[in-house]
């Protein structure tokens, strides 16, 4: 044993073997933690002796977890919160282990999993002091006759420092070399390669910190997140285990303490501090507007934006440039966003924004309209004509009930010294607008005398955006009509009127799959056979009360290429709610659908789906950050479709990235996020607010938009290539541009979006859309030669 074994102490309230086992503490001369047996053994304090820091960052009594009744007394936090079916609330956290033995150094626990699809599964746990570290055995042995899956998931609510920054910084190793990271309140930071399995957490201030190392069964990633300084998690997840009869899971993690400044290694001081200041160096593509510059020597400065970015909260600083023309580009039938802000170097009045139109070096116009908005400044980002409502975003616009009526043009604004005003402006290309290079000018007048001008150089491609027939994007679609019955069109009916408008939204941006909160008939119908008129094919349909028969429903869509699928199996968080969805599934079972939709929201899910063959799963990228898309492949290969979709999808590259790229290289169907919700209490979380009546756009929707288009554009480009002879230098560097992308972006999406940024996915979009033109150029030459020859042979 180690030297330190004579100086570890053991003390148990109540030495008793068996389930009514005491809280436990053990102590040495480093470490002294508090063991929860009858709580999923879980430790509800772990406290470094020497500074007496507590390291558990949340041991919290609460009245519920999951959809179960609670039994007894539960509790949310700790450390070592085990979880077999990778779910994060499941009854594993209240599960009574039973002590197996104890020594001065070492308590060993034992449960067996009861509940359906992991019965006869025993977990033991050994847990020992070492000296400076803390070593953490488990195995899962499988004693059924049945094979199990396992997705095992450890959540550790730990975290040094009483606050966020310096106090807390996180370290993990990557192929350059080491990472360090100072997160946030409200982030959720996964971590899919991690090589040499671990994990570090370091109080700069304070010269302590805590490496967390694996070993054993495959670790398949880490994910931080950061809820508050009080309430953080650093969370392991294996790769998913099939264990047959007999045969045993095991994995190690060893916790040990550290002092930075005694290091020499990467875990040293100047090397966590090198790591925090490369991390502060963001790597910045070229920006593919091409903005130009002039001296800032006006009354205000004008700073670009992306289109698909969020507004700055903060204030702009920029004294000495202003953007004087940015380049741009689209296609007919395309809104391309050109967003920037307007910062005043004194108190500005009557500011005025127009745009003049948009004309080819022959003077001719472009078919498009500018239609400009204000961007909210709260952070919510929501686009408005009115700028009091841009400053002050009125309460009531979150749901469709709001009675506050908007302007139809954009207001003049007002600004104090040094604030900013941020626009976006949606450049409208008509469908049957010519291709080609043109130019126009964004006028805004200060003061009612001085101007600025910024110049816009859009470049009209000569082809259309081709939506994908097996690939879409859609979302659960929680608007309801005026007498319906559910609840949505209960409390928050519409008139047809301002549902079809709503369709026409949808339709504008390409949408293809809904959910439809629609209860009668009528209504149903209604809603199909306006988008039927909109010109809606090949799209996917959730009916979230399924009173129209599958076969009546393909009779009059089948040939529009609809697809129908019944409310189904709903989010399972705990073995409670599995048994509830396996009987909800031989319920709709009995239904004429050929299947039903799966909201499968944790791993616990991705284990279920496999023996409901009737269902069609929506996969949560969220809560599957680290298996979603190899459960996609997965589930392609057994002929089964499948869609992705997050909760509140947020306003960060890494959004587009997989709306866009993603989407589009893996054999998913399409995604249909949670946030297109006319019923909302707060302002902030869904894709429109509400004005009278009227949507109101906002950046969120914004930043999927732009991940659907950079789909459209690689599908698009995909189209051409097929047409095109694969022999033909245009085919050559299509089909090398497709293969590097697939080959550069794998499965960790979260990770990519941190190297790159929106410019960048337009710097590929533009690739695609040139190879377009190339392919389509290629083939019309080949075609044009062709026929000269057929015509030459005849005469």
């Amino acid at each position: 044993m180690n030297s330190f074994l004579n100086s570890t102490v053991l003390l148990v309230a109540g030495l008793a073997i068996g389930v009514d086992a005491a809280p436990l503490t053990l102590e040495n001369q480093f470490w002294k933690l508090q063991l929860q047996p009858e709580l999923g053994g879980r430790c509800s304090s772990l406290i470094i002796k020497e500074n007496n820091e507590e390291l558990v960052k949340g041991w919290d009594a609460v009245k519920k977890q999951g959809k179960r009744k609670p039994e007894k007394q539960q509790y949310s936090g700790g450390i070592w919160g085990g979880h077999m079916c990778g779910a994060y609330q499941d009854e594993q956290l209240e599960a009574v282990y039973e002590l197996e033995k104890s020594s001065p150094s070492e308590v060993s626990m034992r449960w067996k999993n009861p509940y359906t699809l992991f019965s006869g599964l025993e977990e033991t746990r050994q847990i020992t002091l070492d000296g400076t570290s803390i070593h953490v055995k488990i195995q899962v042995e499988n004693l059924s006759k049945d094979p199990r899956v396992i997705y095992y998931r450890i959540q550790d609510f730990i975290g040094t420092g009483g606050r966020l920054g310096p106090e807390s910084v996180y370290l993990y190793p990557q192929r350059d070399g080491l990472k360090a990271e100072m997160l946030k309140a409200g982030r959720t930071f996964p971590l899919m390669q991690i090589p040499g399995s671990w994990y570090g957490i370091t109080d700069m201030v304070k010269d302590y910190g805590v490496q967390v190392q694996t070993s054993g069964a495959p670790l398949r990633n880490v994910m931080f997140w950061v809820g508050s300084a009080k309430s953080r998690t650093c969370e392991l997840f294996w790769a998913p285990a099939t264990l047959e009869p007999g045969q045993k899971w095991k994995a190690e993690i060893t916790y040990s303490l550290f002092k930075p400044s005694l290091r020499q290694d990467e875990l040293s001081a100047a090397s966590i501090n090198t790591a925090l200041e490369q991390n502060a160096e963001r790597l910045v593509f070229p920006q593919l507007m091409d903005p130009a510059f002039a001296p800032a020597n006006g009354k205000a400065v004008i700073t670009p934006l992306h289109g698909a970015a969020s507004a700055p909260t903060t204030p702009l600083t920029e004294q000495f440039k202003t953007l004087e023309a940015i380049k741009l580009f689209g296609t007919p039938g395309e809104s391309v966003p050109a967003a920037f802000s307007i910062t005043a170097r004194e108190s500005l009045t009557n500011g005025t924004v127009t745009f003049s139109n948009f004309k080819n070096s022959s003077g001719k116009v472009l078919k498009m309209t500018a239609d400009p908005y204000y961007i909210s400044r709260d952070g919510n980002d929501y686009m408005l004509k009115d700028w009091d409502f841009a400053v002050n975003v009125p309460q009531e616009i979150c749901n469709i009930k709001s009675s506050v009526k908007g302007s139809e043009k954009l207001t003049a604004f007002n600004l104090k010294k040094d604030e900013s005003a941020h626009l976006r402006t949606y450049l409208r290309i008509a469908s049957d607008a010519e291709a080609g290079d043109y130019s126009g000018y964004c006028t805004i007048r200060l003061n009612n005398s001085d101007e600025l001008k910024l110049k816009i150089d859009l470049k009209v491609y000569p082809f259309k955006l081709e939506i994908p027939k097996d690939k879409g994007y859609g979302a659960f679609f929680r608007f309801g009509l005026e007498g319906d019955s559910h609840d949505a069109g209960q409390n928050f009916g519409i008139s047809r009127e301002a549902y079809r408008k709503a369709l026409e939204e949808l339709t504008a941006r390409n949408w293809r799959n809904l959910v439809l909160y629609l209860g009668n008939k009528e209504n149903i119908l209604y809603a199909l056979d306006t988008l039927v008129e909109l010109g809606w094919r090949d799209a996917r349909f959730v009916l979230v009360r399924p009173v129209i028969s599958h076969a009546e429903l393909m009779e009059r869509y089948g040939k529009y290429n609809f697809s129908f699928l019944p409310w189904g199996v709903d989010e399972p968080i705990d073995y409670f709610s599995v048994d509830k969805a396996i009987k909800k599934y031989q319920q709709i079972s009995q239904l004429d659908y050929p299947s039903m939709n799966f909201s499968a929201n944790t791993p616990l899910s991705l284990t279920l789906m496999d023996i409901l063959p009737k269902t069609e799963p929506t996969i949560a990228v969220t809560g599957n950050v680290m298996y979603f898309v190899d459960k996609t492949r997965e589930l392609h290969k057994q002929g089964r479709r499948s869609f992705w979709y997050a909760g509140y999808p947020n306003r960060e590259v890494q959004g587009r990235l997989l709306r866009g790229i993603y989407v589009w290289k893996e054999p998913v169907c399409g995604m249909m996020d949670w946030g297109e919700d006319s019923c909302s209490k707060q302002l902030g979380t869904d894709f429109h607010g509400f004005l009278d009546g009227k949507l109101v756009s906002t950046q969120r929707l914004e930043n999927i938009t732009q991940g659907v288009n950079d789909l459209l554009y690689l599908n698009t480009m995909e189209q051409a290539l097929s047409k095109a002879d694969p022999k033909s230098k245009a085919a050559k560097a299509a089909a090398a541009f497709i293969a590097w992308i697939k080959k550069s972006f794998g499965t960790d999406y979260t990770g990519e979006a941190r190297e790159i940024d929106n410019y960048f996915l337009d710097m590929l979009r533009r690739r695609a859309a040139d190879l377009t033109v190339q392919l389509n150029e290629a083939r019309m030459k080949k075609n044009d030669s062709s026929s000269s020859y057929k015509m030459s042979s005849k005469i």
